[in-house]
């Protein structure tokens, strides 16, 4: 899977398009590559749409976390307990730095009746 941090080399783009270049040749050309993606990346590659279980290969914690809040006998005390809102919070480098999962993510608070799309917004970031 890329690294959200590979950012820093000004470059990594071409570098990710050119690794795809010599995978998908290798492919067409019928020779056997010993590399291994998760099963998001197949999914992308495809053009399937991404679900919640396939952060269970990438990982585990977080999609353990997210399965709890999904459980349908939790309350909504529980779910609204957590105190999350619809943004993460990512370090790059010593910098952190807070993301939306949707626009004006900070500022909505998660709640019984969200839940499914806080896990998926989640799940996709």
């Amino acid at each position: 899977m890329p690294n959200p941090k590979s950012r820093v080399q000004p470059d990594h783009l071409r570098y990710f398009k050119f690794v795809g270049r010599v995978v998908g040749k290798a492919l067409f050309e019928g020779c056997s590559v010993e590399c291994y993606f998760v099963r998001s990346m197949y999914k992308m590659m495809i053009g399937q749409r991404l679900s919640f279980t396939d952060l269970e290969d990438l990982d585990h914690h977080l999609y353990d976390g997210l399965k709890w809040c999904l459980e349908a006998e939790r309350t909504a005390e529980e779910v609204e307990s957590l105190y999350e809102s619809f943004s993460v919070d990512v370090e790059h480098f010593g910098r952190k730095e807070v993301v939306d999962l949707i626009p004006g993510g900070r500022d909505t608070s998660l709640t019984s009746d969200n839940k499914e799309y806080y896990v998926e917004r989640k799940a996709y970031f």
